[in-house]
């Protein structure tokens, strides 16, 4: 069975998660009978998934949501039809997407992520392959399709 909705997708996650963790659980306890589980043992494991859903759907979330949510502010913001190029305006704070482009580089930049070099740019060392090799996985996974 295929979840389309990325929200529903991360709660079908952490509920299968949950009634794995349960399942192991049981089965822990079916094979040594002589052991206690604790109330705060299974609270810690509780809130250990918890915290892997949140921040697996915050990380989601801003890949998902975060571009287009400031888009329909932006556009909200001007208050009146425009056309997308308007938008475009709008959305880059009246310097057009290429100063969101830019903005966004230097994000990059200061995080390590990427150099730039001979006026072009490229990701910088094994850790920034590996990044974005596990955000292009998350993206293929979250929507279903090659990022």
């Amino acid at each position: 069975m295929r979840v389309r909705s990325g929200a529903l997708r991360i709660g079908a996650a952490a509920s299968a998660s949950l009634l794995l963790w349960s399942a192991l659980i049981v089965a822990w306890l079916a094979w040594r009978p002589e052991a206690k589980l604790l109330a705060g043992d299974a609270a810690a494991g509780v809130l250990f998934i918890a915290a892997a859903a949140l921040a697996t759907y915050s990380a989601w979330a801003l890949v998902a949501f975060g571009y287009t949510i400031s888009m329909l502010v932006d556009i909200a913001r001007v208050g009146k039809p425009v056309t997308t190029l308007g938008w475009a305006a709008a959305y880059g704070h009246g310097r057009g997407l290429r100063a969101m482009f830019e903005d966004r580089l230097r994000v990059l930049l200061a995080m390590g992520l990427v150099r730039a070099e001979g006026g072009g740019v490229s990701l910088r060392g094994a850790s920034a392959r590996m990044f974005a090799k596990f955000v292009r996985w998350m993206m293929h996974i979250a929507f279903g399709k090659k990022a």
